[in-house]
């Protein structure tokens, strides 16, 4: 036997609030992924550029891991293609 549920628009008005909340979360979760994937994905093309100049150091790996910034990235992506050498491209950073 179905009984009728009562209905209780103050439940209901925190329920639909939460699954926004969760909603927001779960789109900025996936936003905040895609631009970390994006910028792992620039660094690593930096890098994989300047190694066929020289084997790149440590240092200098870090140093690219640490930029966070896409725009910067995507500059010394730039600058990756078209220099001769990694330390024209140092000295360009």
């Amino acid at each position: 036997m179905i009984e009728t549920v009562k209905y209780d628009t103050g439940v209901t008005g925190d329920y639909m609030r939460l699954m926004q909340d969760e909603e927001y979360l779960r789109e900025c979760g996936i936003r905040e992924g895609i631009q970390q994937g994006i910028q792992q994905g620039i660094q690593q093309s930096i890098i994989e550029l300047l190694e066929t100049h020289a084997p790149n150091s440590d240092e200098l790996s870090s140093k690219i891991k640490e930029q966070e910034d896409v725009e910067i990235l995507k500059c010394w992506l730039q600058y990756a293609a078209k220099t001769d050498s990694v330390e024209e491209f140092m000295n360009i950073m």
